[in-house]
């Protein structure tokens, strides 16, 4: 992938970001949020010992939740086409200022 091809994944012509882009950006967002739930049920956890107590269960529930936002953030977030991409950029010097991070 060349930068040209790469900034094309990433930004329409007038600037916008293209679905890909939208894609990505929508579904990292979720897996953020489903590690953050589970890191703070964890800490919740870990000062209850009823809620430690019945961790294996509740936090097998959160993993699978946040491997679930995980996977579609690959799937359907397009995630290793649109990091490659930037990398691309990144690596040959291209201007990456453009790329929004939420």
């Amino acid at each position: 992938m060349e930068g040209k091809e790469a900034k094309r994944l990433l930004v329409l012509e007038d600037g916008r970001p293209t679905p890909q882009y939208q894609a990505y950006l929508k579904f990292a967002k979720l897996a953020t949020e489903k590690e953050r739930e589970m890191n703070e049920a964890r800490q919740g956890a870990s000062q209850d010992f009823t809620k430690m107590r019945n961790w294996p269960i509740t936090g097998k529930i959160f993993g699978d939740e946040l491997q679930q936002a995980r996977n579609q953030w690959i799937a359907l977030g397009y995630k290793n086409e649109i990091e490659q991409a930037i990398s691309v950029l990144k690596a040959t010097g291209d201007d990456t200022s453009f790329l929004k991070t939420e």
